[in-house]
Formats: structure tokens, C-alpha cells, sequence
């Protein structure tokens, strides 16, 4: 029987793909909550979204220590194709590995949109809209 590699990635790109979005959406509550100062809400956006690709980062290197069975993505796969051989349980870890990063690289990639935005509206002089004490 092959190494259904394919499946793993699909059931993968779920599960990551589904803390991604429930992180992304705190980062966005956060964001929102703080829109009465631009500059600050996208710093703080940057801040928060480049926390999250480290934490990305550190899953990936991690993935391959981690054993299967320990995983969400292993209760979403089929019985007939959970890993058991050590080359299945090494494509497994490569297949984390690859998706952990594809999502660490997307959330650094908006950081960085999310710096650019804060530094042009820094530059272009926006003031928050309620007046701070202080």
C-alpha cells in the first residue's frame, strides 16, 4: 500500500489552516478594537501576526518529533491510512512540516503588509481619532 500523501495534506490544510483562522480572527478582534488609533492598530496587528509565524515556525521544526497519534490531523484521517511504517510516519512529518510553513510564510508576509501600512500612515501624519490622556 503507497503513502497516501495526498490525504495527509488535504486533512492537514484543515486543521492548520482552521487555528490559522481562529488566531487570524483574534489578531482581527484586537485590531478592531483598537481602530480609534490607525498607527497603533496596525503595529499591533504586525506585532501580533508575526507572534503567530513564530509559533508557526516552532510547529514546523517541531513536526517531526512529535508522534502521529499526538496530532488533530491523525483523528481526521481514516483508519485504513494513518501512519504506521516509519516511512509513512516520515512523509507524515514532512507533509506537517511543508503545510506548518506554508502557513508561517503567509502570516509573515501579511506582517509585513501590516508594518508597511503602520509606517505609512506614521509618515503620513494620521492621528488617533479620540484624544488620549496623556
Amino acid at each position: 500500500m503507497g503513502i497516501p500523501l495526498e490525504a495527509y495534506r488535504q486533512v492537514a490544510l484543515q486543521c492548520i489552516g482552521r487555528a490559522v483562522f481562529f488566531g487570524s480572527l483574534a489578531i482581527f478582534c484586537v485590531m478592531v478594537g483598537m481602530a480609534f488609533d490607525p498607527v497603533a492598530c496596525f503595529r499591533s496587528g504586525a506585532a501580533m501576526t508575526l507572534i503567530m509565524t513564530t509559533v508557526l515556525l516552532y510547529k514546523s521544526r517541531e513536526a517531526g518529533r512529535k508522534p502521529p497519534q499526538h496530532t488533530e490531523v491523525w483523528l481526521y484521517l481514516d483508519e485504513g491510512i494513518r501512519p504506521r511504517e516509519t516511512h509513512s510516519r516520515f512523509a507524515f512529518a514532512a507533509t506537517m512540516r511543508e503545510i506548518y510553513g506554508r502557513f508561517a510564510l503567509g502570516a509573515f508576509y501579511v506582517s509585513i503588509g501590516f508594518f508597511v501600512a503602520a509606517l505609512a500612515l506614521q509618515l503620513a501624519g494620521v492621528k488617533p481619532f479620540i484624544a488620549l490622556p496623556g
